[in-house]
């Protein structure tokens, strides 16, 4: 976030350069006779908004800090500095939606914790099960005593005893209390079961929708670059044929607006395209898109 606003604030800044600068060219037209007032009034009205949207530029920018100061723990008023090749990487190849998917499967807490309860209660129907069987019980003792008397009264006395005691146990009938808790086992495991298919649908659901926006940001970051381009080379042009007289002011107004429209778009790709990763690592439990990346 504090990325992106602070390529908004460049950005904004850049435009108001621009219309300064055609502002300037205007009124310099309008003396010679070339350009009307109406043109000078148009461009005005663009630079005092473009000074407006600077301003809101200039206010995001501090709060995107704050917040990003907010997030971590530090002061508000700690300087924020950030690279900004983090949010202009180079566009990865995506894995596919079932690399992804098995990777959820194998790394995904909330997949884990389901299978470990799945199993934790088939232990317990078996264990309730072995309620039927008759419960056997070992138990062993050994000791060894040792008395010693020296000088002239010498006794040497040594006991050993070792006792091992075996029992059995085989609960005939305790009120089908028995047969309760294997019922309530069973019934535990068969919702679990029940449940396997909704928590699989919606793992892949997860999935699945990250992934296409990925790609999704993938391409929309390819053609937002094309119209950049694009978008430029049509504002050197207007701007060289409104120099020679051969463009309008209106001409000149659109292709500069364009541009600034082009790079917001690319900065705004840019970004959907890291939280996009970030929302694919999030949803596998892995880190397989790293930020810088």
């Amino acid at each position: 976030g504090v990325l992106r606003a602070s390529k908004m604030n460049e950005l904004a800044g850049d435009t108001l350069d621009m219309s300064r600068s055609h502002l300037k060219q205007v009124r310099a037209m309008l003396d010679a006779g070339t350009a009307t007032r109406a043109d000078v009034l148009r461009v005005e009205v663009m630079v005092a908004n473009n000074e407006v949207g600077l301003m809101k530029a200039d206010n995001a920018l501090v709060l995107a800090k704050d917040a990003f100061n907010n997030i971590l723990g530090r002061d508000l008023e700690s300087t924020v500095n950030l690279s900004e090749k983090e949010i202009a990487a180079e566009i990865i190849t995506p894995k596919t939606n079932q690399e992804c998917l098995t990777l959820a499967y194998d790394n995904k807490p909330a997949w884990k914790i389901f299978l470990m309860n799945k199993q934790i209660n088939a232990n317990l129907k078996d264990a309730a099960w072995s309620g039927y069987l008759p419960s056997l019980a070992l138990i062993g003792t050994s000791s060894n005593n040792r008395t010693e008397y020296q000088k002239n009264d010498y006794l040497n006395t040594e006991i050993n005893t070792n006792t091992i005691l075996a029992s059995a146990q085989w609960t005939l009938f305790d009120g089908f209390a028995r047969e309760g808790r294997i019922k309530e086992a069973a019934a535990n495991l068969k919702a679990l079961e029940a449940n396997e298919e909704s928590i699989r649908n919606g793992i892949v659901l997860e999935v699945k929708d990250a992934c296409l926006n990925l790609e999704s940001s993938v391409k929309m970051i390819r053609s937002a670059r094309k119209a950049v381009d694009l978008a430029r080379e049509n504002y050197r042009i207007s701007r060289e044929r409104y120099k020679t007289g051969a463009g309008s002011n209106l001409e000149m107004i659109d292709a500069q607006t364009a541009y600034s429209e082009a790079l917001t778009n690319l900065y705004q790709a840019q970004f959907d395209y890291q939280i996009a990763k970030a929302k694919v690592n999030r949803v596998v439990g892995a880190d397989i898109y790293p930020f810088t990346k």
